[in-house]
């Protein structure tokens, strides 16, 4: 069984430490950064359960559509609600990369695998 030559993830010593350091600092920073999107599209989900529309969205609706979400809803409710299943659709989309994301950050890159990074 031949020995093999530790790679810098594997390295011992204060260099490896460091490496460590930072590879950790690394992991933490993009497992926050992954946390972000998931529950930004957890509370469109949310959202677009209680009106139909985030309140984020709500400003930019009124700009392209010249009316107000509530009047769009009274005025003509099929738009709305397709415009809804379409909030809900992209909102789930989201979710489904961001939750990706947090699972190729927190097993494989972990590990240290190379596809990984």
């Amino acid at each position: 069984m031949a020995a093999t030559k530790p790679g810098p993830a594997m390295s011992s010593g204060p260099a490896g430490g460091r490496l460590r350091g930072w590879r950790l600092a690394g992991l933490v920073l993009m497992l926050l950064l992954g946390v972000f999107p998931v529950l930004t599209s957890i509370l469109d989900l949310a959202a677009d359960a209680r009106t139909g529309l985030p309140s984020a969205h709500a400003g930019t609706f009124t700009a392209l559509a010249g009316t107000s979400w509530p009047h769009a809803q009274a005025v003509a409710p099929g738009l709305a609600r397709y415009i809804t299943l379409l909030e809900r659709g992209y909102a789930l989309h989201e979710l489904t990369f961001a939750l990706l994301f947090v699972v190729i950050v927190a097993v494989p890159f972990r590990r240290g695998q190379r596809w990984a990074w």
